[in-house]
C-alpha cells in the first residue's frame, strides 16, 4: 500500500462530489494524494437550489453538479453557505484547502484557505502588461460586462467570450473562432469547471496558448505538497 502524499480539500461552490474536477486535480497530484470535495450546497435539493436563482449578472455563478449537469447559482446563496461550511469544518493544517471558484469572495477570506481566484489572477498578472490583449472565456453571457470591467480596472484589455464548460463541440468551435478574431496574446479559461479537453479543442481554432484555471490551481496544490 502506497503512503499518502497529502490531502487536498476542494471547497466547491455547488455540490460534491465533483468527478470531472477531481479528475483534473488527480492528473496533477497523482494517485497517492487524497482529494476531498466539500460542496457549498451539499444537502440541498435541485428544487431548493432553483428557488434561489441569481439576481443579476454580478450575482451569477456557474457550476457543474455531481451528475454532470450544469446550473447557474446565486453568489449570495453560495457565499452564505460557504461561510457556514468554513465555520463548522476543521481542516488538517498539513492539508491544502482551496476555494474552487475563479470569482472573488471577500467575505470568505479565511486563514489556511487558498482562493483559486487569487492563484489565477496572480498567474495572469505575471504574464500580462498594459499592451497585452487578454482573451477570456467565461461560462455565461450575463458575466461578460463584469469580467471586462474587472480586467479594465487593472489596465488590461480583455476580449471576453461566453462559453459554458459543458458546451458541445460545435459551440466550442464557434466560440473559439470568435476568440481567434480578437487575436489575443494569451487566453484564460476563467472557470474552475472548464476541462482540459475543452481547452485542447478550443486551441485548435483560436491558436493561442492559455491558462486553464483547474490545471493551474492543481499544479499550485502539488507544489505546496511537494509533489513533482
Amino acid at each position: 500500500m502506497m503512503a499518502s502524499k497529502g490531502t487536498v480539500n476542494l471547497l466547491v461552490i455547488g455540490q460534491s462530489p465533483r468527478p470531472a474536477l477531481e479528475s483534473e486535480f488527480r492528473a496533477r497530484l497523482g494517485a497517492e494524494t487524497e482529494i476531498i470535495s466539500i460542496g457549498a450546497l451539499d444537502g440541498m435539493s435541485r428544487e431548493e437550489i432553483a428557488a434561489n436563482p441569481p439576481l443579476s449578472g454580478a450575482d451569477t455563478l456557474f457550476t457543474t453538479l455531481p451528475d454532470g449537469s450544469s446550473t447557474l447559482l446565486s453568489k449570495k446563496l453560495v457565499t452564505e453557505r460557504l461561510v457556514d461550511r468554513l465555520e463548522t469544518s476543521e481542516f488538517d493544517s498539513k492539508s491544502v484547502t482551496i476555494l474552487c471558484c475563479t470569482g472573488k469572495f471577500p467575505a470568505l477570506e479565511s486563514a489556511g484557505v487558498l482562493m483559486a481566484s487569487d492563484i489565477v489572477a496572480g498567474a495572469i498578472s505575471a504574464v500580462v502588461s498594459p499592451n497585452t490583449k487578454l482573451g477570456l472565456f467565461i461560462p455565461n453571457e450575463g458575466q461578460v460586462e463584469n469580467a471586462r470591467k474587472r480586467w479594465a480596472a487593472n489596465g488590461i484589455e480583455a476580449c471576453v467570450v461566453a462559453l459554458a464548460p459543458d458546451s458541445s463541440d460545435e459551440t466550442i468551435d464557434k466560440a473559439a473562432s470568435t476568440m481567434a478574431e480578437a487575436q489575443p496574446d494569451i487566453v484564460l479559461y476563467d472557470c474552475i469547471s472548464y476541462p482540459s479537453s475543452l481547452r485542447s479543442r478550443a486551441e485548435i481554432k483560436h491558436g493561442t496558448k492559455g491558462i486553464l484555471a483547474s490545471s493551474f490551481v492543481a499544479r499550485t496544490a502539488a507544489e505546496l505538497l511537494g509533489i513533482s
